[in-house]
């Protein structure tokens, strides 16, 4: 018969058995609790940091709009232009609204690629494609973007400048997150790029019911954009991807009239998505074009931007990425820092596309004292129409051969 005692020590290993479990569970929690407050108080101190570094943030409505019926209202828009044609001015005429999400020159992170061996020449419009996709549909990572152009975006993009992208050292997850949230906010989201030289390439975006997109096609003047980039005293960069023995005036020409070729012709998605633009004209009268601009885009002109313009465009200095200066008097200075011979050479490789869009050829030097010899009108088929800000093509005629000889 077992005693008392023989029961008792039958039930120690239990017993001490419970005791483990209890104390391994307390120890499990404690150490539960501790990681969920450090993650929190990082959470935390992140977050105050980011708001305390910006007291200005607001987002495209101060409130979150996704719905079906809002998202039919989305503008995404891009400035296609060329380099040294005024597009950072042209930008931040939609920068400095605040119902806009602007970004600057997304597309320079490839731009060493090629040249340097890290990108395939072939690939290059699809990765370009591929991210302005992803901007506009606010789809963000960590490798959007890279950390040479922070400096860049933080000092031209208004948004950026304001986000926790631009107020932490490195591009973390938390910063893209918030700047993801805050995207999905802006009912109109737009862009510049001097590095899509190709307008077809945007016709996967047009197309795409997810994306209402407004192109603004910004040019210049042949001989004013080769004064301009020959006063950088660097080689172009953008250019070196499409080969050192290629002329560069002669494949901006024949850019610029591949383009003008495709819109004339062809380009049926096109319709009341495209506004052809000249930077001359701009930078006589910026107050006019910015309202048909704005028109374009189905936006009023806010009263910030107008008085913006009216202080920036009068500025005597700027400089690389500038957005003030004395616009229309540099609109055709070329025609005093340029000798006669380079301009007579830039006549002649962009005979058709000068002509196509209202620039005028010389053939003294004596011509060049009066602006009207270098400068007429764009022509109608690419004017603005009164009614609604939209060019004047037939988008199913074929009136002209554009393609540069």
């Amino acid at each position: 018969m077992r005693t008392v005692m023989d029961l008792q020590n039958d039930k120690q290993p239990k017993m001490f058995s419970m005791s483990v479990i209890l104390y391994s569970c307390v120890i499990l929690n404690a150490v539960f609790i501790t990681v969920v407050i450090v993650r929190d108080r990082d959470i935390v101190d992140i977050d105050t940091s980011y708001h305390k570094s910006n007291k200005s943030w607001m987002s495209g409505d101060n409130a979150v709009y996704k719905t079906h019926a809002d998202k039919e209202k989305e503008k995404h828009i891009i400035i296609m232009a060329s380099k040294e044609t005024g597009s950072s001015f042209l930008g931040e005429i939609l920068n400095r609204n605040p119902k806009v999400m602007f970004v600057f020159e997304p597309l320079q992170k490839f731009t060493t690629k090629v040249p340097s061996g890290k990108m395939k020449a072939s690939a290059f419009d699809g990765e370009n494609i591929d991210l302005i996709d992803r901007i506009f549909k606010c789809n963000f990572d960590i490798d959007t973007f890279s950390a040479q152009q922070k400096p860049i975006f933080c000092s031209n993009s208004r948004v950026f400048s304001e986000s926790a992208l631009c107020s932490t050292k490195n591009i973390t997850h938390v910063a893209i997150n918030n700047l993801t949230d805050v995207c999905l906010t802006y009912q109109y989201r737009a862009m510049k790029t001097i590095r899509l030289w190709n307008i077809e390439l945007l016709k996967t975006l047009a197309v795409d019911p997810a994306i209402h997109l407004k192109i603004i096609h910004l040019v210049r003047d042949p001989r004013g954009i080769m004064n301009s980039r020959n006063k950088l005293n660097q080689r172009n960069k953008d250019f070196q991807r499409k080969g050192d023995k290629l002329d560069e005036v002669t494949e901006l020409c024949k850019d610029l009239s591949h383009n003008l070729h495709i819109i004339e012709n062809s380009a049926s998605w096109l319709k009341n998505r495209y506004m052809l633009v000249r930077y001359e004209d701009i930078a006589k009268d910026p107050h006019a074009y910015a309202k048909h601009i704005y028109d374009f885009i189905d936006l009023e002109l806010p009263l910030e931007v107008q008085q913006w313009i009216s202080k920036s465009a009068k500025q005597t200095e700027g400089g690389k990425y500038s957005t003030t200066q004395d616009f229309a008097a540099v609109a055709t200075r070329w025609r005093y820092e340029i000798s006669f011979s380079d301009i007579r050479s830039v006549q002649e490789k962009c005979a058709i596309s000068m002509e196509s869009l209202g620039y005028k050829e010389v053939k003294t030097s004596d011509e060049l004292e009066n602006e009207k010899n270098v400068l007429g009108y764009l022509p109608k088929r690419f004017s603005i129409t009164s009614e609604n800000s939209y060019m004047n093509i037939n988008f199913h005629s074929i009136e002209h051969q554009l393609i540069e000889k």
